[in-house]
């Protein structure tokens, strides 16, 4: 099943992590998070692989633990190199260390350590209801443009 949105996060960032995926979905926007997304008795490695594939953007709840952690910078790594759009969400005021830079590093971030995070995660959803809207027009642009049928005539 195809997802708008995956949420990486570490175990430690949970509470947040749900709180993101909840305000998201009422925005109506379809989020694939673990352990939630992941039916009983399915491998997790194998889940997050697909689900990171069938969602257009990863949201990365990102904190000093994500930044130690070894299943967050696979997740990032894998969406890195399926040209997935990713989004920081700092929800600490670090920066990430130099091998999850690599994958992050030029992409803007979104700062949620202070204030309201219901504040952070409504702009989060406009922000991806923005990336959604313009793939969405990016997609439907190359159906008018791409023909249908193999013109027989010019070959």
């Amino acid at each position: 099943m195809v997802h708008d949105i995956f949420i990486s996060y570490v175990n430690e960032d949970k509470s947040v992590a749900d709180k993101i995926c909840t305000n998201l979905e009422g925005y109506g926007l379809q989020c694939w998070i673990a352990p939630r997304n992941i039916a009983p008795g399915e491998k997790y490695a194998p889940a997050i692989i697909h689900a990171i594939d069938n969602s257009k953007i990863v949201v990365v709840v990102f904190s000093h633990n994500a930044d130690q952690s070894a299943h967050v910078r696979t997740e990032i790594e894998r969406a890195f190199n399926h040209a997935k759009i990713i989004i920081p969400f700092r929800i600490e005021n670090i920066e990430p260390s130099d091998e999850i830079q690599y994958f992050i590093g030029s992409r803007q971030r979104l700062d949620a350590f202070s204030g309201s995070l219901n504040e952070h995660t409504n702009r989060l959803a406009d922000i991806i209801k923005k990336h959604l809207t313009t793939d969405s027009e990016y997609q439907g642009s190359l159906e008018q443009t791409t023909p249908s049928k193999f013109d027989r005539s010019r070959v």
